[in-house]
């Protein structure tokens, strides 16, 4: 029963989360989703990224990580290059716009992380993202184990 009720929080919090951003993200002028995207790259120091990175830094689909990509292009915060070892990988390089929107982009993760843990302890935050962590590894591995029996 408890796992019933913990699936509905999750669903809550993912609601509350997203009517939230909504709200409050509106003069960022690009969605949470883009703007936790710009953050990362913002935060890796001119270091030469791919999507693939991003991709195994997030833990998200390819599909995702590409429209999250081609709206921040689009928006005119990234371009992309060719690599010189490899034609088939793009480069993905911050533009000036991008660093300009660098510290409001942090201003609002941080407001929404302050507004979001609010009178949690570290100690309780250690120990929420450590089963959150468990339970996102079971569900991905009884996705696995799943893909993986005979028809």
């Amino acid at each position: 029963m408890e796992e019933i009720r913990i699936n509905c929080l999750l669903k809550q919090i993912k609601a509350a989360l997203e009517q939230y951003e909504r709200s409050n993200a509106k003069n960022l002028g690009i969605t949470s989703g883009q703007c936790i995207m710009l953050n990362h790259l913002l935060s890796q120091d001119s270091k030469a990224l791919y999507a693939k990175d991003i991709q195994k830094a997030f833990g998200i689909s390819k599909a995702t990580i590409s429209t999250i990509l081609k709206s921040l292009k689009k928006k005119g915060y990234l371009n992309t290059e060719g690599d010189i070892a490899d034609d088939r990988k793009k480069r993905l390089v911050l533009t000036e716009k991008a660093y300009e929107k660098q510290q409001e982009v942090e201003d609002f993760l941080k407001k929404r992380g302050e507004d979001m843990c609010r009178g949690i302890s570290r100690q309780e935050l250690q120990l929420t993202e450590q089963v959150l962590c468990r339970m996102l590894l079971n569900l991905k591995q009884t996705s696995a184990d799943r893909m993986e029996e005979p028809i």
